[in-house]
């Protein structure tokens, strides 16, 4: 039975996520794609309303203060939603929209790239990381979305980490013109033992290095390209494998998202995972004042 997609929001964002569901055999993408105003007014929600009757799922990329009302239409539908970061305006809004999925038993899916790294494929399911460094520069000059690189950063540490309770954090920022961070550093002690250090920067060039380390294992990965490195117990040898990497996209997150929902599975990366992302947040931004 083929699953009947519709894309509503920002041009942008909707392009990646028209392209993933063009490569979904069972997705039949709506060809009328709709534009949100700046408010919601009653005209805008019937307009919602109309269009939930044709979709079994929505890709949601309009404005954060507007996914609330957007997700309670869908789910009263019994329509599938797959929100942008950040998916509420807050915590309390996020565990709402929770609950609304849950009460239609509906998947809310969220966009958070960290979860799609290739590392998570790659890694043995019974591997146990014991620490994990990024440090990510991003080229001066350019727009730098640092409260999105936040959330994606903490999403793939506590992905790593299995865990969202964190015991410890700590984090300092350098800020320039206007209050924006130029750099950035942070780092959680998870309940389970894993330490993660993160650091974000301004630079010259683009940059990002990723290493992951448990008591059998090494993983590094660079902007050019992938490489694990696995410590053999036995003869105490390394094994280095090369890998074309695959970096996150837009298209990746909502791909899964399409996937599950039409293998009628749990999604990638829930309103859960959103949740829990935010409350981590809400820590990290508190030490970064």
């Amino acid at each position: 039975m083929a699953l009947r997609v519709g894309l509503i929001g920002q041009e942008a964002e909707r392009r990646g996520w028209r392209e993933a569901a063009a490569s979904v055999p069972e997705v039949v993408l709506l060809p009328s794609q709709i534009a949100l105003p700046a408010v919601l007014d009653a005209a805008a929600e019937a307009d919602l309303a109309a269009v939930m009757q044709q979709v079994d799922a929505i890709g949601v990329a309009g404005p954060t203060a507007q996914h609330y009302r957007i997700a309670e239409i869908a789910t009263q539908w019994g329509v599938h939603v797959y929100l942008g970061w950040p998916p509420a305006t807050s915590v309390r809004e996020c565990a709402a929209i929770g609950r609304l999925a849950e009460e239609a038993s509906v998947e809310v899916g969220v966009h958070l790239t960290g979860r799609q790294h290739p590392i998570l494929t790659r890694l043995p399911r019974d591997s146990r990381p014991r620490l994990i460094t990024l440090h990510q520069t991003v080229p001066t000059g350019t727009a730098w979305r640092w409260q999105a690189d936040l959330a994606h950063t903490v999403d793939l540490c506590s992905a790593l980490a299995r865990s969202h309770s964190v015991q410890r954090i700590d984090a300092e920022a350098v800020r320039g013109t206007g209050g924006q961070p130029v750099a950035l550093a942070f780092s959680l002690r998870y309940h389970n033992g894993i330490f993660a250090q993160v650091s974000l920067r301004q630079g010259r060039t683009a940059d990002s290095r990723l290493y992951v380390a448990g008591p059998q294992f090494q993983w590094v990965s660079t902007l050019l390209g992938d490489e694990i490195i696995t410590l053999t117990p036995h003869r105490k040898e390394y094994e280095v494998s090369q890998l074309q990497r695959a970096s996150p996209t837009q298209q990746q997150g909502f791909l899964g998202f399409l996937q599950a929902v039409s293998e009628k599975r749990s999604v990638p990366v829930s309103i859960l995972d959103g949740l829990n992302t935010m409350r981590l947040l809400e820590r990290l931004q508190a030490r970064l004042r």
